[in-house]
């Protein structure tokens, strides 16, 4: 009998102990605000009829907290001028900025198809823009630079730093 007594003693002294960490982990962390996780994405960014962004992702965890959207499995296209896919992406719904990173492969409305780790969407200046390195192939020509501007508005490509140029064997 006092074998038990002393088993109930424990086992009511190691919940007071965890109850009381408990209580002090909690007061240490703020509140978390509760997100949404989504599978099977898509979003379009449209300006009256005609659509700007379509972003559609096989993943998404919205954070009401910072208004963004983290994705995975992500297919994106500025309708009529480029369209891509990549690994994640991040979708800035107050800023109207789209993040692509993690193999982002794309093709422009004209041919050229393009590979990086990361680029981002400018809605407002309609600009893409890529700090890592590009490779840009258009016909038969290889431009290599540290990054890119695409005005796409303008149909019109920028590579930054050392950018060099290759004729591809056909």
């Amino acid at each position: 009998m006092r074998a038990s007594g002393l088993h109930s003693f424990g086992s009511r002294a190691l919940f007071l102990g965890l109850a009381a960490f408990w209580a002090a982990a909690s007061a240490a962390e703020p509140p978390r605000t509760a997100g949404l996780t989504i599978s099977g994405m898509s979003y379009v960014l449209a300006s009256g009829e005609r659509s700007e962004l379509v972003v559609e992702a096989q993943r998404a965890e919205v954070s009401p907290a910072t208004g963004r959207i983290s994705l995975t499995g992500v297919r994106a296209e500025l309708p009529g001028a480029l369209e891509l896919v990549c690994a994640h992406g991040v979708l800035d719904l107050a800023a109207q900025e789209f993040t692509a990173s993690g193999g982002v492969d794309g093709r422009t409305a004209s041919g050229s198809a393009f590979e990086t780790d990361r680029l981002r969407y400018g809605h407002t200046r309609g600009v893409v823009t890529s700090d890592a390195p590009v490779v840009w192939r258009e016909r038969a020509q290889v431009f290599r630079g540290r990054g890119l501007e695409y005005f796409v508005r303008q149909n019109r490509l920028r590579l930054l730093g050392g950018a060099s140029i290759a004729e591809e064997a056909p």
